[in-house]
């Protein structure tokens, strides 16, 4: 009876050590819970380099300069390749100083008022252009009376100096509004005493650069200066 008993309770123990022992039951895993992920990190993220780009394609009545100032990160880019493009032009412009300044002129020709020309920068960090319709050439009228020109800018400008030291303006279109139209009367209080003034007359379009920073401008326009007496 006793050795019964002892077998008994030695049949009992082992099943409470196998209950005490046991696991939960994973699906994935039979021995349990299966161990915990290894940590990820996340990229830094790499900036996008801040490009500028700012420049001006002037025609005259007898030729056209160009000149564009590119930096990256505001470090000039003096490695980037600039090319101007349009009606009867074709320009590569060459960096010509050590502050990312690339400047070209051509004396044979000029740009066509009415005509598309497109500016394209290949720079260190990218291939950024811009199209832009040249508006017209300013003529200024021999007696200084106004200034015309077709078609019309959107940053267009005219400007009076008389010719004496220091040159004193005597009118500046732009302190009314940032574009005028053509044709442009010039008032007779641009001339207030006898004697000899310059009148200078601008007109242009501009236009940013996709992908460059928000205040990089191109600018296409015309140039005209005229001296007359009053």
């Amino acid at each position: 009876m006793f050795q019964k008993n002892a077998n008994s309770m030695v049949f009992l123990l082992a099943l409470a050590w196998l209950a005490g022992c046991s696991r939960p039951v994973n699906p994935i895993s039979p021995y349990g819970a299966p161990p915990p992920a290894p940590a990820t990190s996340t990229p830094t993220p790499v900036p996008t380099p801040d490009v500028h780009i700012q420049g001006l394609a002037e025609g005259y009545s007898n030729g056209v300069s160009i000149s564009v100032a590119v930096t990256v990160n505001g470090v000039p880019d003096n490695s980037a390749t600039v090319d101007f493009a349009g009606t009867g032009l074709n320009m590569n412009l060459p960096n010509i100083t050590s502050f990312g300044f690339y400047m070209a002129e051509d004396f044979t020709t000029s740009l066509q008022p009415g005509q598309s020309y497109v500016l394209t920068v290949v720079s260190s960090s990218g291939t950024f252009a811009t199209t832009i319709v040249c508006p017209g050439l300013p003529a200024i009228a021999t007696d200084g009376s106004q200034v015309t020109w077709t078609p019309e800018g959107t940053q267009d400008r005219v400007r009076v100096q008389q010719n004496v030291s220091m040159n004193p303006t005597t009118y500046d279109s732009s302190s009314l509004s940032t574009d005028i139209n053509s044709p442009f009367t010039i008032p007779a209080t641009a001339y207030p005493t006898s004697g000899s003034y310059w009148i200078t007359a601008w007109t242009a379009n501009v236009a940013g650069f996709l992908g460059a920073d928000s205040s990089s401008q191109f600018s296409v326009g015309g140039f005209s200066q005229l001296g007359v007496s009053k």
